[in-house]
């Protein structure tokens, strides 16, 4: 099937370039099931019942029987104000930071309301009389409560090709090369909350059951920037190293700095970005500037995942 790269970064990078709340995401997998339906490939869903704000996975192809897992987060990120960069194989501290951008706005309507009861509230309708400024103030309130609510999980980033729209257009890429043949022991998982904590890929593992630790996980994060593109590895991937190209940085993956790849027993992660001392940093990640996507470097990661297949 011909794949049309620049068509998908349009359409998922452009159009709909925001998979933060639960109504994107689900505008999301109707968008992109049928693409890989058309390809050859039975679709199907994967969210706990009654999962209001849970994750939502699309699973493609037979997982159960597929040897080997292609994977990569389509949720995107909240804006982190720039305060601190993405480490993909180093998120130790994610829960934390993305509990604090999540916080910076809340305080921010919270104090302004504050400003607003010191200086300008004045309500005479508790001494039985209700004014038009007792209607403002009210209504100042209704609209603080409405905006916390409203972002209590944090303000969306409205610019993401990198993250996560590089590794969904590398999923479709790789599912449009591959034969019916190959089909059968490769099927790929579209993961929620990859953003935040993980959990749909905790919700993979847990479907998979004892079958997972048998299998290969190749996870794309990231993969469509940057000045570099490198893996990080489980120790049982070492050996199938040799086959990627001599130009892609290695990182093995240990306890200290963990990973995505520490979910997995056997797994290898590509992301693209730079060298920063001994880690690897992706640039721009939840902020405006997540703007450039190099369909090379999508092709450069993709060409060396079929050296994997």
């Amino acid at each position: 099937m011909n794949f049309d790269m620049k068509d998908s970064i349009l359409k998922y990078g452009v159009i709909a370039k925001k998979r933060f709340r639960k109504k994107e995401k689900i505008r999301f997998i109707n968008n992109i099931e049928p693409e890989f339906k058309c390809m050859g490939y039975k679709t199907s869903i994967l969210s706990p019942q009654g999962s209001k704000g849970k994750a939502i996975d699309l699973i493609i192809g037979d997982v159960k029987k597929a040897d080997t897992i292609i994977m990569a987060n389509y949720d995107t990120p909240s804006k982190n104000f720039g305060f601190y960069k993405y480490y993909p194989f180093d998120i130790r501290n994610r829960k934390l930071l993305y509990s604090l951008t999540a916080f910076i706005p809340l305080l921010f309507i919270t104090v302004l309301c504050f400003i607003f009861s010191a200086h300008f509230l004045r309500i005479k309708w508790l001494e039985g009389f209700f004014s038009w400024k007792d209607f403002m103030t009210l209504s100042v309130y209704i609209i603080g409560i409405y905006l916390i609510v409203h972002y209590s999980k944090g303000i969306p980033n409205s610019h993401n090709l990198n993250r996560n729209t590089s590794g969904v257009i590398g999923c479709l890429a790789i599912a449009s090369t591959l034969t019916p043949k190959q089909q059968k022991n490769v099927a790929f998982v579209l993961t929620d909350f990859g953003c935040i904590n993980n959990m749909g890929d905790q919700m993979i593992k847990e479907f998979l059951g004892d079958s997972a630790h048998r299998k290969r996980f190749i996870l794309l994060d990231c993969i469509g920037s940057g000045k570099n593109i490198a893996v990080n590895y489980s120790n049982t991937f070492k050996d199938e190293l040799k086959k990627l190209d001599s130009s892609i940085l290695r990182f093995e993956k240990n306890q200290t700095n963990y990973s995505s790849a520490n979910i997995y027993d056997h797994c290898i992660i590509f992301a693209g970005g730079n060298q920063a001392g001994n880690k690897f940093v992706c640039e721009n990640i939840g902020t405006r500037r997540d703007i450039d996507i190099d369909p090379d470097k999508i092709k450069f990661v993709v060409s060396n995942v079929l050296k994997l297949l």
